[in-house]
């Protein structure tokens, strides 16, 4: 599952106007000597103990290097300082969460929530939570709330797509992913173009589609941007034509790989599984079956 939000106190560290100890500590993270910065915040702290900025930084380093219980006993400090910081709150309930200390995580989440019931940090969080705990038509439940106050954001709709395909709700999944749809029907001769976004595993597991619309009688086009891809995609018969380019340049009426799911009206019940639908280069058969003799 994607990450929603960073740490927003984090985004801070270099943007401090603090004493020549933080400034030299700031330089020092910049050059990648983390043990030098943390000694000089460290000494920042006891000049003045009162600066949660300085706490933050330090807590950052600690998270960016999975020292986590390093990480959880200074934003404990920053909080007994500041014990009404969401953000400080945000960062304990996230380095709980990492730690696998659901309870507390939880506990510290639904504190910022009953103060402000549109905390989207502290709903990210409860969501993450809950699909941790495989407890997914909750974090459904959340990722939809956190929809109608973030209603722009598209990390949220991939949160909810993702989720849904988890669920087996095919349709629902790409409500929140995709365009404006119609399911292609009457396709015999017709020529379809479909493009790669996404991952290279995306990319195999969807390049079956094509051999669908193939079979109905469809003219299929691939758009790859994926380019280091081509050796093997272009060994697909059912491929008609195979362009590459970036990603950039894809036109807006191709069809997006992942989202042939809802033009061919998936369910669990009808889920391409004919094999093979991808296929080795013969000359490298030959080679390695040379090479491992009768091994396999």
């Amino acid at each position: 599952m994607k990450k929603l939000f960073v740490i927003i106190c984090f985004s801070a560290a270099f943007t401090l106007h603090s004493n020549t100890l933080v400034e030299q500590a700031i330089e020092h993270e910049k050059q990648g000597n983390k043990d030098k910065a943390i000694n000089t915040y460290k000494l920042a702290i006891l000049e003045n103990p009162k600066n949660t900025k300085v706490y933050l930084n330090l807590v950052k380093i600690y998270y960016d290097s999975k020292k986590y219980q390093s990480a959880e006993q200074t934003c404990k400090m920053a909080l007994e300082i500041e014990p009404n910081n969401p953000y400080i709150q945000q960062n304990l309930a996230n380095i709980y969460r990492v730690q696998k200390k659901i309870n507390h995580a939880k506990e510290m989440v639904l504190g910022l929530l009953k103060r402000n019931h549109k905390a989207a940090n502290a709903l990210n969080y409860l969501g993450l939570m809950a699909c941790e705990k495989r407890n997914f038509k909750y974090a459904l439940a959340i990722y939809k709330y956190l929809n109608a106050i973030l209603p722009t954001n598209r990390d949220v709709k991939t949160n909810l797509s993702v989720l849904c395909l988890t669920l087996g709700k095919f349709k629902q999944a790409y409500k929140w992913k995709s365009k404006e749809f119609k399911p292609l029907s009457n396709i015999m001769g017709q020529p379809i173009t479909f493009s790669t976004n996404g991952g290279f595993g995306d990319t195999f597991q969807f390049v079956r589609y094509l051999k669908m619309a193939k079979e109905r009688g469809a003219i299929t086009n691939l758009l790859l941007t994926q380019k280091t891809l081509k050796n093997i995609i272009s060994k697909c018969p059912y491929i008609d034509n195979i362009t590459e380019l970036d990603q950039k340049n894809v036109p807006s009426n191709a069809i997006d790989l992942v989202s042939s799911l809802l033009y061919f009206n998936t369910t669990l019940n009808n889920i391409p599984t004919g094999i093979p639908y991808l296929y080795a280069d013969k000359k490298l058969i030959q080679q390695w079956k040379k090479r491992l003799g009768n091994t396999t």
